[in-house]
């Protein structure tokens, strides 16, 4: 095809420039194999229908405005086909214009009397709102408007499944509905006919009670607001709308009508989700320390594709810092949902988290279901959850192969960047549900012209070309990027490397990019790739060799030994199994102690008087929070006295800590001190990399 174009481009405009001309509406939902040419008006029909017919296609239609052809490349079978052959034919100059013969739908809103009370399905500036601060749920439902054969699970007080806006998106357990043999009900026969160990679940269970009757009795039903929001009927001229219009809810109660619960009875929750396959689950939740069997549990779910959506919690703390539960478990299924306002603006009671938070949503003043019939505006991180849970059900409607992972990618590379969410949520955006669920096989073109601008300690800032988000149409606005010690040359290399810690700073014009929580001294290479709204990656570039800000290491101890250690006790090398390989613990293959004082001591380490010195360390908690300490303490005095550098408590997934100080002697000490109380033991303190790093000694 391509000498094909070449020939006829010169036998017929060979006294023309090339020169690139636009090309629209690819990216839209469009009919695979046909283009709207727009020539120049000097141009004949005869000269149109030999150029189109060199290329393979046929004229179908002439516009009668302005003579645009609608043409149609019987061979074309793929979006990437079109586009090729799409910006073959935009460069020629006697075409004005290209575009993809797209599809138009029927612009219709819900008639839901309230809908326009839903700022986060449409923010038109409703109350001092601004405008397009929504989830863009109108533009997604061209594309879909849900479907019954997902199945979201509503863990939380209950949902109330006789709300008139609710009920025929409502799950009935199919293996208990209907008659047995003996011609009984199975809905209350007193059998387990599906043989899942619940009798008569014809409609979820609760937790609370250990019934068949998982009704909301909270106060402010908190759980049937939720499922509101994921999928209140659409357009049955009632009430309010969900982000899907069809769904089925699964309502699993283990929150009472005081509005707490428990662990075991949260698990089982979770368990029963998993049992009875659904694809996703809607967590509005949280409290309390790590729990391993809950741990257990979600991990569970994830190896069965679900996605766990749960709320970052409404303390306005860095989780980064203070872990919430059950959202800052550290497994790829969990995503952690941040709430912001009509305005984008991160609520005033969010949690947040560069490493711990993924996403935001709209969280504060959300309309939903309530007792009685009744819709009520309520808020915090747990309405913004099931936004996020919603469209979740939505891209799964439309792509009913993809697991979580692929959920979330689309999730993900959807968001509109908020600059006043970089460093507070780790996509730096507030969900859009249009982006993620648009159909779009086309990739970006490769990164360029990497090149780093800045390096520090631990971290390094680069700069690249923007790369076109279809090809080399538009500017993609979202960026990976991994790095290695060896050269990142193919996908495999690719899958290999590290994702790292990586924030786009920059502008879809202007694109930049910081790697942090780099060891020091570090020296690898790195590569970048534009990624699109669905998800799509570019093409490997060229990968660009880097090095941080160079460092004069005192000292360092990999826990691979005791060696240049001291120690009270019982600290010793443990190997965990993990990538961190040995560390040390406090008290290895067992809890630690109650009413316990222990500690792990290093050095002396010679230093220079006066310069800033800093204790580096890799470090995981699983000590009782308030209760239970790790004390990271400094001497200068050969041991007489301590000064406290820094602080840990409670469960805290592997993690870099650093603190600095000013040497004020030539010799320091460091010790690692773990204080327990009278009750409640726990897996304890685990570091490995010490060390003891100076900036003012050693090249720069």
């Amino acid at each position: 095809m391509k000498s094909i174009f070449l020939v006829f481009g010169c036998l017929m405009f060979s006294n023309l420039l090339f020169a690139k001309t636009p090309i629209r509406n690819l990216s839209k939902p469009h009919v695979l194999n046909e283009l709207i040419v727009k020539y120049s008006d000097r141009s004949s029909l005869e000269d149109a229908n030999k150029y189109i017919e060199g290329l393979g296609g046929t004229i179908l239609h002439r516009f009668r405005s302005k003579g645009a052809f609608l043409t149609r490349f019987k061979d074309v079978t793929g979006d990437q086909e079109l586009l090729t052959l799409a910006a073959k034919v935009s460069k020629n100059s006697a075409i004005e214009y290209v575009e993809a013969n797209h599809f138009i739908y029927v612009d219709q809103f819900p008639n839901d009397p309230k809908f326009p009370e839903l700022y986060g399905l449409s923010n038109t500036g409703q109350q001092g709102g601004t405008v397009g601060a929504d989830i863009d749920a109108i533009k997604a439902w061209e594309v879909s408007r849900g479907s019954r054969d997902v199945l979201v699970a509503v863990i939380d007080t209950g949902v109330d499944y006789s709300h008139n806006d609710l009920e025929n998106n409502y799950w009935s357990n199919p293996g208990e509905v209907g008659r047995d043999s003996a011609g009984r009900d199975k809905k209350s026969n007193g059998i387990d006919d599906d043989g899942n160990g619940y009798i008569d679940d014809w409609r979820g269970w609760n937790f609370v009670s250990n019934t068949n009757d998982p009704m909301d009795d909270h106060s402010v039903r908190h759980g049937t607001h939720c499922a509101g929001t994921i999928g209140a009927e659409g357009n049955n001229n009632l009430g309010v709308t969900g982000v899907n219009w069809h769904v089925s809810i699964v309502g699993l109660k283990f929150i009472g009508a005081g509005g707490f619960g428990t662990v075991a009875d949260a698990v089982k929750a979770i368990e029963y989700a998993t049992l009875i396959g659904v694809d996703i689950t809607s967590n509005s939740w949280g409290g309390g320390d790590f729990s391993q069997t809950m741990y257990d549990a979600i991990e569970a779910s994830a190896k069965k594709g679900i996605l766990f959506v749960a709320a970052a919690g409404n303390m306005s703390s860095d989780t980064d810092e203070y872990s919430h539960y059950p959202s800052s478990y550290d497994l790829d299924n969990i995503v952690a949902v941040a709430a912001v306002d009509r305005n984008d603006q991160l609520a005033s009671f969010s949690n947040f988290g560069l490493q711990s938070v993924d996403i935001a949503a709209p969280g504060v003043d959300i309309l939903s279901c309530s007792s009685n019939n009744e819709y009520a505006l309520l808020s915090g991180t747990s309405m913004a959850t099931p936004h996020v849970a919603g469209a979740a059900a939505l891209i799964k409607s439309v792509y009913p192969e993809f697991n979580y992972q692929n959920i979330l990618d689309r999730l993900y590379s959807g968001v509109d960047f908020q600059a006043q969410l970089k460093l507070k949520v780790g996509t730096s955006g507030r969900l859009n549900i249009a982006n993620s669920i648009e159909h779009d096989e086309i990739p970006p073109s490769a990164v360029s012209e990497v090149s780093l601008t800045k390096k520090d300690y631990m971290s390094v800032e680069m700069t690249w070309l923007p790369a076109g988000d279809d090809d080399h149409l538009g500017l993609a606005s979202h960026y990976s990027l991994r790095y290695s010690e060896d050269p990142i040359l193919t996908e495999q290399d690719w899958l290999s490397a590290r994702e790292g810690a990586f924030s786009f700073i920059g502008s879809k014009e202007s694109p930049k990019g910081r790697l942090s929580s780099l060891r020091f001294n570090y020296n690898g290479y790195l590569s970048i790739r534009a990624r699109d709204n669905v998800g799509n990656l570019g093409p490997l570039g060229e990968p660009l060799p880097f090095e941080t800000k160079r460092v004069n290491v005192l000292y360092q101890n990999l826990a691979d030994s005791m060696s240049g250690t001291r120690a009270t006790g019982s600290w010793d090398v443990e190997n965990l199994g993990d990538s961190f390989g040995n560390v040390f613990s406090d008290s290895p293959k067992s809890n630690y102690s109650d009413n316990t004082e222990s500690h792990l001591q290093i050095g002396p380490i010679s230093v220079i008087l006066g310069n800033e010195i800093g204790v580096s360390f890799f470090t995981k908690t699983a000590l009782e929070k308030g209760y239970d300490f790790g004390f990271v303490e400094i001497s200068f005095d050969q041991g007489s006295t301590w000064t406290q550098a820094d602080l840990v408590t409670g469960f805290k997934a592997w993690h870099h800590r650093i603190k600095y100080l000013t040497a004020l002697s030539d010799q320091v000490l460091v010790r690692f001190r773990l204080k327990t109380d009278k009750d409640l033991n726990e897996d304890g303190w685990f570091l490995d990399d010490v060390m003891i790093i100076s900036k003012n000694q050693g090249p720069q």
